[in-house]
């Protein structure tokens, strides 16, 4: 098909894109409806359709990502490079003639159209904002503050100061943090940079540039990031002072969640450098960059309220908005992130039949110590460590032969380090004359493909099963193999889950999305019902990972699987309803033995049960 539509010049893309106009039900990715950029390039009207987002336990996160944005000195280094080459063409625009012999006369022409209109004092006047951005943003100290010697959170008041008076030429050893307020002065009228009155002028001048580079030069403009977060900047900034001006009283404003930059919280920190790229002439660069001593600095404005994202779309004149998935409860937490109260909700039962389900609890080892599992981080240790790895030998056993076993961890660090305690103690060989084992790889997506496939190939196919060995993946919450794989039939007979997998306090954003719902839910609001406390969202945020996780071992009607939970707390857990309803229905706890016996009696009905679909 590749090759067809490549002698025929046809691109099926484009080709869809256009059908879609005149289409009665149109299939994407539903973060395409939520990312404002992509709606309005795809040119998809929502006015009175149904949309129906599948799988839509992450909406959230969506939801948030859609409306954040940010800005590093290393895109500041990008769009230099950008401009620079751009200035440099324009400066030799007859040349540029010649320099692309290859491309057809019509296309020179456009590219000869798009040079020539080109601003070269703007495009001057652009190269001089983001040096003195950059030069700003590198003298802000940041190892202060709430979030010591990682980066610094940072007032809306400050945002504003660094976009408006930290684009102008300026001592790049001072900073300029004091209390800022938007009021142009007879000072700072001769100085070049971004103001509240020039902002849109330079955006649209901006936006223009990328959008000419990625059509006449068939490159990805590096502009593109910038012009996004110079865009949320606007529409905050226009929002907040028109607040300031009805209201009069900033602290009226910080309590008032129609202000925009109330949801957001503005966090600046260092990150390793990671590769360099290539400037607008395809020549590397990197040599003569400001590396700013292998760091990276970046402005980080995180959206912490998935309702304005969820808003955006109900206002856009969409007729019904049909929310499913597997994983959605409690529907509660859910309603109060999207600040949307539902006024029809359906939590159905499984399309199995429970019994095709062994949900199992298991509080403590099956030795004779009896030692408790509570796998938080301080209560870790190589002998616990040790005695997890004798259940999970002795759970594989009583699942049939060649079948599949997946077992999640609540990190790599945990997972590699349950792998070391066990080939110590011979237990990792023990294991492996039971199942051959594979392990998901950390930050190697692409190398993922590859695991599941040789995992997949390791286990039987109901028929043949008896052939093959089977196979255990050892694999994390949130990782590569946690959501969206189908492990379907023989792949995976039983699920173990060790451990609550808790979002990282490590993680600064974490953090920030618990401050923010506490302010939230302190501050007065239109909207008492859809308040979420932190600890609720943080306790939430871990079962739906657990969930996704639990959801790999039932994939159709004639399934069936075990699903075996390790850590004592799950039992509390499972009496707050905290899973699904077809799960808590059909739980049992254990503390011995009794687990491993009621799992092979499960096997063997399932087997009976369903042997005329084998």
């Amino acid at each position: 098909m590749k090759g067809i539509a490549e002698q025929s010049n046809f691109c099926p893309f484009y080709f869809q894109r256009r059908k879609k106009d005149h289409a009665d039900i149109i299939f994407l990715p539903y973060n395409y409806i939520f990312e404002r950029k992509l709606l309005n390039v795809l040119k998809i009207n929502l006015d009175g359709s149904a949309l129906l987002i599948d799988e839509a336990h992450n909406i959230e996160k969506v939801c948030e990502d859609s409306h954040s944005s940010e800005l590093s000195t290393k895109t500041i280094d990008s769009c230099l490079e950008d401009l620079k080459g751009i200035s440099i063409l324009v400066d030799k625009r007859n040349d540029s003639l010649t320099e692309f012999p290859q491309l057809g006369k019509s296309k020179l022409d456009t590219k000869e159209e798009f040079l020539r209109n080109i601003d070269k004092n703007k495009l001057h006047e652009n190269e001089n904002i983001l040096v003195s951005l950059k030069n700003y943003l590198k003298s802000l100290d940041v190892k202060q503050g709430f979030w010591p010697n990682v980066g610094r959170r940072f007032s809306s008041k400050d945002l504003f100061e660094m976009i408006f008076e930290g684009s102008k030429k300026q001592d790049p050893n001072q900073s300029l943090i004091s209390g800022f307020i938007a009021k142009s002065s007879s000072s700072n009228a001769n100085r070049i940079g971004f103001d509240p009155n020039n902002l849109a002028e330079h955006i649209e001048f901006l936006k223009n540039l990328d959008e000419g580079i990625t059509q006449e030069f068939n490159k990805n403009s590096n502009l593109s990031a910038y012009v996004d977060f110079l865009n949320l900047i606007k529409e905050l900034y226009l929002n907040y002072i028109t607040l300031l001006k009805k209201e009069d009283q900033i602290y009226k404003i910080e309590n008032d969640y129609d202000c925009l930059i109330n949801n957001y919280k503005i966090f600046v920190l260092d990150e390793e450098e990671g590769n360099g790229n290539q400037n607008f002439n395809n020549q590397k660069t990197q040599k003569n960059r400001d590396s700013y001593a292998g760091k990276v600095r970046k402005i980080s404005l995180f959206c912490l309220n998935p309702g304005l994202g969820f808003k955006h779309i109900i206002d856009s004149g969409v007729a019904s908005i049909i929310l499913t998935s597997g994983t959605l409860s409690p529907i509660n937490s859910m309603e109060a992130e999207l600040k949307c109260d539902f006024k029809i909700k359906l939590e159905n039962k499984h399309v199995i039949d429970p019994k095709q389900v062994n949900f199992s609890i298991l509080k403590n080892s099956l030795d004779n110590s009896k030692t408790v599992f509570d796998f938080r981080s301080n209560n870790r240790g190589f002998e616990m460590n040790e005695k997890l790895g004798h259940v999970i030998c002795d759970l594989i056993k009583v699942t049939p032969p060649g079948t599949g076993v997946l077992c999640f961890f609540t990190s790599y660090a945990f997972m590699q380090s349950c792998i070391e305690a066990w080939s110590k103690k011979s237990i990792i060989s023990e294991i492996e004359r039971s199942k051959e084992i594979f392990k998901d790889v950390q930050n190697a997506r692409s190398k993922t493909g590859n695991i599941i496939q040789s995992f997949n190939d390791a286990c039987g196919d109901g028929i043949t099963n008896k052939r093959c060995r089977g196979a255990i993946l050892f694999s994390v919450f949130r990782g590569n193999s946690s959501e969206g794989i189908d492990f379907s039939d023989e792949k995976a007979r039983m699920v173990i889950i060790v451990g609550i997998p808790y979002p990282n306090l490590g993680d600064m954003k974490v953090n920030l999305k618990k401050e923010f719902l506490d302010e939230f839910a302190r501050k007065p609001n239109k909207m008492p019902s859809l308040k979420l406390k932190s600890n609720e969202w943080y306790l939430q945020s871990a079962l739906k990972a657990v969930n996704q996780a639990l959801g790999r071992v039932i994939r159709h009607t004639y399934d069936f699987g075990s699903m075996v939970l390790i850590d004592t707390r799950y039992k509390e857990l499972v009496n707050q309803n905290a899973f699904n309803k077809w799960l808590r229905e059909n739980h049992k706890v254990y503390e011995d033995k009794l687990i491993l016996e009621r799992n092979k009696n499960f096997f063997d009905e399932m087997k009976c049960k369903l042997k005329n679909f084998y």
